[in-house]
């Protein structure tokens, strides 16, 4: 992540910015702890590059396989497997210049948190809150 530029360690953002511009089954693999899901894996105490080296080794189809990375351990071992692969600022430039966002857009304001305050009340339901507490 940190080969792309505007994404301040936001893994959301990443993988919403990802998956928006691509239509192609992409895994995220993040170092660190968190919550897995179909596609955003964790590493916990191991490194992400352990774990994207046992999903080469341990994937038949190598060839179906595109690795994003700009580690040259991960690239050359691509390499080696007969995988597709490309630095992530080359990843990121590519999808980034056929989307339709604001080139100059921040990519941490395209992903919606829903922990977000609302933007505002209508006037019904200022009415109603009036009712309750005037």
């Amino acid at each position: 992540m940190h080969k792309i530029p505007h994404i301040k360690d936001s893994r959301n953002a990443v993988v919403e910015a990802v998956r928006s511009r691509t239509n192609k089954n992409v895994i995220f693999v993040f170092d660190g702890h968190g919550d897995d899901t179909a596609n955003v894996r964790f590493s916990g105490d191991r490194k992400a590059d352990d774990l994207i080296r046992e999903y080469i080794e341990l994937n038949s189809e190598k060839k179906d396989i595109t690795v994003v990375s700009s580690d040259t351990g991960i690239t050359d071992l691509a390499k080696v497997c007969a995988c597709s692969f490309v630095k992530s600022e080359d990843f990121w430039k590519d999808i980034s210049s056929r989307d339709t966002v604001t080139p100059d857009k921040d990519v941490n304001q395209l992903y919606h948190y829903d922990d977000e305050k609302p933007s505002g009340l209508s006037n019904k339901d200022l009415k109603e809150f009036k009712k309750y507490f005037t």
